[in-house]
């Protein structure tokens, strides 16, 4: 009945305050916007004047209204002043967010403000695709997740913002960063800026691991540019390239490898020493080369100058070996064994070099080695490593046995073609030029494609927090780079995460159920790749993060209502589920708990215990479950006598069930506290010092409980006081023989008892006196006295009556006659006394 008075008088309210706003239009705004999760925040209303009614709304939603001092909140967390209007909101939720409504009657108006709730900004992370990429090759993916709502992402790299250019893209509301073809400035460190409106945080620095080079390399003899010396110096030779990571470095003198080291050290030189010299560089990570060649000349005196002749003598040896070739000796040309000596490189061939046209290649394929620039070369020879394959001389070529089947070479351009390459033709080439003189040098990479890419675990049933695993990644191929996923996620390295043998085996200590799966192993060279199957690993975990939901979802429920509990907890294998209450255990079984028409004594602890067979874990969670009968009785009752003006007087409000709030109405208006009326500590009475007449009126007293209202009938207070004075009317002056009536009148409740007295002696009771026919003997003093019985209190009021004769002389029997009368009157009244 009450909710349906209160549905009324919303309806009511809401039909009075339709309309325009008029003139007196109001404002509102939040104490704070936007606002944090769990703050306080109010509305408040300007310009600032009291507002009898009026809806407070969000959306379509009513939060409170209010009418005069009565107030009906349909949010527990909404109260408004019913003086001012303000609303206030406590601990606020993201769902609290909105247009907020305020509508009121007098003035009308309607005023509306925007609240936004939002979350903090939290556990800023940045993952990345790979952070080990090549330079020019690979493309990065950075992705940045975190807590929080209405979240704005910002990448940084160093100190410097991040935009859109060539190679980096952002996407996703730039939540996601991608570098395409990263170069080796972008190693970052890379930040993740994550914002709103009430706060902001950074990620962790994520730097790029960027192999490049070798590139850019430098050349120097004893640390200067000169490139003729005497014989009999020592020299050091110092080689350098920009290469992540550092580059392999090899020398050649005219072609001959010599030694594997950044520096090359010549002790006491001679003239034979002079010739080219290559220092090259090779990164084993992006599997790049570069080289870089120099002429020195070394000179001696006029007088032992034999350079012509050891040139001449170095020319035939290399004569003699093709005259060899083309007499049919067959055993290839190797430089250890013919010692030519080759003329200092020309100037203006320092810049040739050989280009590759696949590189690395496939075993089976085919791949060309040309000279670039094109270069006319009259004289020179192929090699391979330190063995030759091929010789020019002239037009008259000759070919290595065991390459006559698989070459192609063309003597005009110089072009070497290998047909069908295997992992045999990996290595150095050479391309040795006689006539001009020069040497350029590159590496051939030749890999077997990747096949065969399988995954073994050495157990797949296990227990999370528990065991450890295993997973041996096996492929078939060349120069294999091995990368393990979870899904669509890259497994790195970590405390609990361990790889090895060249990242081909991945061992999870104490997996977690986030590790089941799918598991691939994606295995690759420059030339291939190829992922495993996928592996998925049973992990048994919990039972934890036991939640309980009743059905109806409640905390307080009504008596006499039926509860479902249902518990949940996250375990694999699915848990079994134990009841208790209050600690005792009760003989359900199963994840639900039925409670039938329950009763107040079933308010308590409800815990439910989840347990797992094969982890042989338990875990739990309790729930508090109050049942509260509903207040069918409310009476206002007196406590003690009655009220009696300005004594104190207590009404008292009696609930025949637990009550959370009592509120007070007089007169249908709520009742506040002032210096004569105070309210007991839960509400439960009112107690007037004094009370006074101005107090009566009609009280009543409002019950609520979790599950209900209600309120008493009024109790009509009536203050009992009095008497004033008493008021007497009748006459001043009368004749003998006359009567007289006095009346007496005095202002009290309950009404007065009244007595009069002639002379200080009791005459009569009543509010009238009237007196037998007058002689001069009842002149006198006559009065009334006033009493209330229930205030115990009297007052008095006096009137003076003068008898005059008759006639101006009266006879002495007269005289007797009228004494006589009088005394037999006071006789008769003392008598009926």
């Amino acid at each position: 009945m009450e909710r349906t008075r209160s549905g009324q008088r919303l309806l009511v309210l809401l039909t009075l305050l339709q309309g325009p706003c008029g003139v007196a239009c109001l404002e509102v705004r939040p104490s704070v916007n936007p606002a944090r999760v769990g703050d306080n925040v109010t509305f408040d209303v300007s310009p600032s004047m009291p507002l009898t009614s009026g809806v407070w709304s969000v959306g379509s939603k009513v939060l409170v209204y209010w009418i005069k001092a009565q107030e009906e909140s349909m949010d527990r967390r909404a109260s408004v002043n019913t003086s001012t209007g303000a609303l206030s909101l406590t601990s606020v939720t993201v769902s609290d967010s909105g247009v907020y409504s305020l509508k009121v009657n007098n003035p009308q108006s309607l005023a509306m403000a925007n609240l936004t709730v939002l979350e903090p900004v939290s556990n800023v992370t940045v993952s990345v695709s790979t952070s080990d990429p090549v330079e020019f090759n690979d493309t990065v993916v950075l992705t940045c997740s975190a807590s929080g709502s209405a979240l704005s992402f910002q990448w940084r790299n160093v100190s410097s913002d991040i935009t859109d250019r060539e190679h980096m893209k952002l996407t996703g509301d730039n939540r996601t960063l991608v570098i395409s073809n990263v170069t080796r400035f972008d190693h970052g460190p890379f930040y993740c800026f994550v914002s709103n409106g009430i706060g902001n945080d950074t990620s962790a620095p994520q730097y790029l691991n960027i192999s490049y080079g070798p590139g850019d390399m430098i050349f120097t003899i004893d640390g200067s540019q000169n490139r003729t010396f005497p014989a009999g110096s020592n020299l050091t030779l110092s080689c350098s390239a920009q290469s992540s990571p550092p580059a392999l470095f090899e020398w050649a003198f005219n072609g001959k490898l010599l030694k594997k080291t950044p520096e090359l050290e010549l002790e006491d030189v001679q003239e034979n020493q002079s010739g080219n010299y290559t220092c090259w560089a090779h990164n084993t990570r992006t599997l790049r080369d570069s080289s870089l060649t120099e002429a020195i000349t070394i000179t001696r005196s006029r007088s032992e100058s034999v350079q012509p002749t050891v040139r001449a003598v170095a020319l035939l040896s290399f004569l003699l070996a093709v005259v060899l070739h083309l007499s049919g000796f067959t055993q290839p040309i190797k430089t250890p064994e013919w010692q030519f000596h080759v003329p200092p490189v020309l100037a203006g061939f320092s810049a040739l070099e050989v280009r590759i046209s696949k590189n690395p290649v496939s075993v089976g394929e085919n791949v060309t080695l040309e000279l670039i620039p094109p270069t006319a070369v009259q004289s020179g020879l192929w090699l391979h490593d330190s063995e030759s394959i091929v010789v020019a001389i002239q037009g008259a070529v000759v070919v290595t046995e065991g390459y006559r089947d698989r070459i192609t070479f063309d003597a005009k351009t110089w072009a070497l073609s290998l047909r069908n390459v295997t992992l045999a033709d990996n290595g150095s080439y050479t391309m040795q030029g006689i006539t001009p003189s020069f040497l350029v040098k590159t590496t051939l990479y030749v890999l077997e494609p990747v096949s065969n890419v399988t995954v073994r675990a050495n157990a797949t049933d296990l227990v999370e927090l528990n065991d450890t695993v295993s997973l041996t990644c096996s492929a078939s191929g060349s120069s294999l780079f091995y990368r393990w996923h979870n899904g669509s996620s890259d497994i790195t390295a970590s405390e609990l995460v361990h790889l090895s043998d060249g990242n081909s085996t991945l061992t999870i200590s104490r997996v977690l159920r986030s590790d089941s799966g799918p598991l691939y192993c994606s295995v690759s060279n420059s030339i291939s790749n190829g992922t495993s199957q996928a592996v998925f690993l049973n992990i048994s975990y919990g039972p934890d993060n036991v939640e309980i939901s009743g059905n109806p979802h409640e905390t307080v429920y009504r008596a006499g209502s039926d509860i479902m509990l249902s518990c949940l907890a996250q375990s694999k294998p699915a848990a079994d589920y134990l009841w208790a209450f209050e600690g005792t255990l009760l003989q359900n079984r199963g994840p639900e708990l039925r409670l039938n028409n329950v009763h107040q004594n079933q308010s308590g602890n409800y815990s439910c215990w989840a347990h797992n067979s094969v982890t042989l874990r338990y875990s739990s969670r309790t729930t508090l479950i109050t049942v509260v009968a509903p207040i069918t009785s409310v009476l206002v009752n007196s406590n003690g006598g009655l009220p009696i003006d300005e004594k104190p007087f207590t009404l008292v409000c009696k609930v025949n069930e637990k009550a959370d709030l009592i509120q007070w109405l007089r007169n249908g208006l709520r009742l506040l506290a002032d210096n004569r009326t105070a309210l007991s500590a839960d509400n439960s009475s009112v107690t007037f010092t004094p009370v006074q007449r101005s107090d009566d009126g009609s009280y009543q007293c409002v019950a609520h409980n979790a599950v209900s209202n209600g309120t008493s009938p009024g109790f009509q207070l009536l203050v009992n006081y009095g008497p004033e004075q008493p008021v007497i009317t009748g006459p001043d002056v009368a004749k003998t023989g006359s009567s007289v009536t006095f009346t007496c009148s005095a202002s009290s409740l309950p009404t007065s008892q009244y007595s009069w007295y002639f002379n200080g002696t009791r005459v009569t009771n009543g509010s009238e006196y009237v007196t037998a026919p007058l002689t001069l003997a009842n002149q006198g003093t006559y009065t009334c006295e006033a009493f209330n019985p229930v205030t115990g209190r009297n007052s008095t009021a006096a009137r003076e009556l003068k008898v005059q004769p008759s006639s101006a002389v009266l006879s002495k029997g007269s005289l007797f006659l009228a004494a006589l009368g009088v005394s037999l009157l006071q006789l008769t009244n003392w008598l009926s006394c």
